[in-house]
């Protein structure tokens, strides 16, 4: 890697999650199907995350609960957190492979709730690559106190196909 490329793709990054966390609301609609181009769902989950840092194969983001992310006990339901660990652990892999990768297993223990208006630190780390494969983990804790809410572990794959040399 060259120096400076580092950067590049922490930039690229954080230029991706930011894009799909500001995706007006006028372009967003529930017809919407590309994941890349932050869809409704992802700008719904994602509508107020804020990016701190995208550098070397981590993501750091600070996230407030907002009420329509919750259930009727206002704790914020696991679908939509299980939204932000995919991809704020994809914008990980971005900052440092300089592609984005999808998710082929996600395991996610949830620890304790986190409530309306709760500020959440989400970050991401790449553990390694073996192949197009790529381990994440994603810890989601309370600013206030540092109590784990949640701890995504994540196998990321590549849709690129492996080029190998050929034995002819």
């Amino acid at each position: 890697m060259g120096e400076g490329e580092g950067d590049s793709k922490g930039t690229a990054a954080k230029r991706w999650l930011e894009s799909v966390v500001a995706k007006p609301r006028s372009q967003v609609s529930s017809t919407s199907r590309v994941v890349g181009d932050g869809g409704f769902f992802n700008a719904l989950t994602l509508w107020d995350l804020r990016v701190s840092l995208t550098h070397a194969g981590r993501a750091l983001c600070s996230f407030r609960v907002p009420p329509h992310l919750t259930d009727s006990d206002g704790n914020w339901i696991p679908g939509a957190m299980s939204t932000v660990i995919d991809l704020v652990g994809a914008a990980a892999i971005l900052s440092e492979e300089g592609e984005l990768r999808v998710s082929a297993d996600m395991d996610i223990t949830y620890l304790s709730p986190a409530k309306i208006d709760d500020e959440v630190e989400v970050d991401a780390r790449v553990l390694g690559h073996k192949g197009r494969v790529s381990a994440v983990l994603v810890e989601l804790r309370k600013k206030r106190n540092g109590e784990r809410v949640a701890l995504g572990k994540l196998w990321m794959a590549s849709g690129r196909p492996l080029i190998k040399s050929s034995k002819l």
